[in-house]
């Protein structure tokens, strides 16, 4: 006859099936959790990769600000001190976009900067916030930047500078003006330090964008190559 088993018994065994049952169920979850993980970072690294292209030797990286979408790159410049200075160029349009603007002679800055826009240039809606991006970018590159115009009733009405390529000595001098055409020119011979950026339908800041790209290039990339 088979021998009963005692309480004490059977409540052993009902705990210990639920001790096994708990280390079952809390190895599943643990797992579950793991592979989890592994996909949130396995996605995020997908995209990170995705939003990364590089344009000329300039690594970029796409990131949403709000509605806004930028196009980055950490660039940095080595001042006369040896002190490297570290800089985020921000972009509204991708650079592989701006390849489209031509670009006509290589683009290096002096150290003294003069920013000159014709007055039909002021009409323009992004003109004074893309004149004041382009000149806190020069700024960070170590460059001294002044602003002006190319009118002369203008400079007076508004009392500010008169300047144009005549005015490229012992500076850079860059002029937005309209044109049929967004286009980058770099004057020849006796003017060769004044850059023409003509603007179709109010693109100063395509026209910017692609002229500190094509600096960035020419001026600092190349140049220590």
């Amino acid at each position: 006859m088979k021998e009963e088993e005692k309480p004490e018994e059977s409540e052993n065994v009902d705990k210990e099936l639920q001790k096994r049952s708990h280390e079952k169920q809390t190895k599943y979850v643990v797992i579950f959790m793991v592979v989890l993980m592994i996909s949130v970072f396995a996605v995020f690294w997908y995209v990170q990769q995705e939003a990364k292209f590089t344009y000329n030797g300039i690594e970029f990286y796409r990131e949403n600000e709000g509605s806004l979408v930028f196009y980055k790159s950490l660039l940095g410049y080595v001042t006369a001190s040896g002190e490297e200075i570290p800089f985020i160029l921000k972009l509204r349009t991708n650079p592989e976009e701006l390849i489209e603007i031509p670009v006509k002679g290589n683009i290096t800055l002096l150290k003294n900067v003069t920013i000159t826009v014709s007055p039909e240039m002021t009409n323009c809606s992004d003109t004074y916030i893309t004149l004041l991006d382009m000149s806190l970018t020069l700024t960070s590159f170590g460059m001294s930047t002044t602003g002006a115009t190319t009118d002369l009733n203008y400079s007076i009405e508004n009392n500010m500078t008169l300047a144009d390529c005549r005015n490229s000595v012992n500076r850079s001098v860059i002029v937005f003006q309209e044109g049929n055409v967004t286009k980058i020119t770099r004057e020849p011979v006796l003017f060769k330090d004044c850059y023409i950026i003509e603007v179709k339908d109010c693109q100063i800041r395509e026209g910017y964008e692609r002229f500190i790209l094509g600096y960035i290039v020419d001026g600092m990339i190349n140049k220590n190559e």
